[in-house]
C-alpha cells in the first residue's frame, strides 16, 4: 500500500513481468472511503493528465480512495509503450489494483 497524491510527491514504482518483460510502474494512491476510484487511461494518456488529475481532485472532495497508474512508456512510467508485450495493459492493471489498493476510512 502507498499513498503518494501530496503535492509534489513522488509516485509509487511496482515492477510488474520478469526478466526482459520487467517493466517499472508509476503508481499515485489515496486513501479514503469506498467505493474507491481506479483511473485507467487511454492510449498516450498519463495519470498526470486533466482528466485523471479532476477524477482524484473529485475524490479528494468525496473522501473516496483513489489509484492512478500510467501504463508503460506513459507518463512517469519506464520503457516504451511499442515494447510492452501483447495484453500487458490489463495484466497491469490488475496488478496495480491489488498492489496498491489504499486503506479504508472510516
Amino acid at each position: 500500500m502507498f499513498h503518494s497524491t501530496a503535492s509534489g510527491q513522488q509516485p509509487a514504482f511496482i515492477v510488474v513481468g520478469k526478466d526482459s518483460a520487467a517493466r517499472s510502474i508509476a503508481v499515485r494512491a489515496r486513501a479514503g472511503g469506498g467505493p474507491g476510484l481506479f483511473w485507467l487511461g487511454g492510449f498516450n494518456s498519463d495519470m498526470q493528465g486533466t482528466k485523471a488529475l479532476a477524477l482524484e481532485g473529485w475524490a479528494a472532495e468525496h473522501n473516496r480512495a483513489c489509484v492512478r497508474f500510467d501504463y508503460s512508456g506513459h507518463g512517469e512510467s519506464g520503457g516504451a509503450p511499442s515494447t510492452a508485450p501483447s495484453g500487458a495493459g490489463c495484466k497491469r492493471a490488475s496488478r496495480c489494483s491489488s498492489s496498491s489498493a489504499p486503506a479504508r476510512r472510516s
